[in-house]
């Protein structure tokens, strides 16, 4: 199929891809429900052979992508944040310079900050470093469950050497 130019040839194969992706589509699911056993069994064994190349070679591409993308990434995250805590990034950085860049438990600057919410009603609380909010997190929230382990911590307080 000779074409003049290269516009004509990519319109082609747009309109070509538009016209036949549905069946190929089709095609290829109904190819994988037929084969599915042996397709599965196929890369099982691939995988076994080849884990540990597999995952050097995702960690890089991982990393890569990364590196590549760090505007992109960046607006992933405010995007969701938005969702998750209704915060947008104009609101993030205010919480941030209110707080100097502190956490609010610890009070160590960070760069980044967790925003720590509320797991009852979904608020959002302070910011706070990644340690001090995973914390909270592993004590469920709870400050009997804090209380007891400031008792645990002062009751074995021990003399510096």
């Amino acid at each position: 199929m000779p074409f003049k130019n290269k516009a004509d040839q990519q319109a082609w194969a747009k309109k070509y891809y538009r016209d036949n992706h549905a069946v190929k589509v089709a095609y290829r699911k109904a190819y994988y429900q037929e084969h599915k056993t042996y397709l599965r069994g196929q890369a099982r064994s691939w995988y076994a052979t080849n884990k540990d190349d597999y995952r050097d070679i995702r960690k890089v591409q991982s990393q890569r992508w990364a590196a590549a993308n760090k505007p992109r990434r960046a607006k992933t995250n405010r995007a969701w944040r938005i969702r998750k805590y209704g915060l947008d990034a104009e609101a993030y950085t205010r919480m941030y310079a209110m707080q100097n860049g502190c956490c609010a438990i610890c009070g160590k600057h960070f760069e980044k900050l967790a925003i720590d919410h509320s797991h009852v009603t979904g608020k959002v609380r302070e910011l706070l470093c990644r340690q001090c909010n995973t914390g909270l997190g592993f004590m469920q929230d709870s400050e009997a469950i804090l209380q007891a382990a400031t008792q645990y911590l002062v009751k074995h307080k021990e003399k510096p050497l």
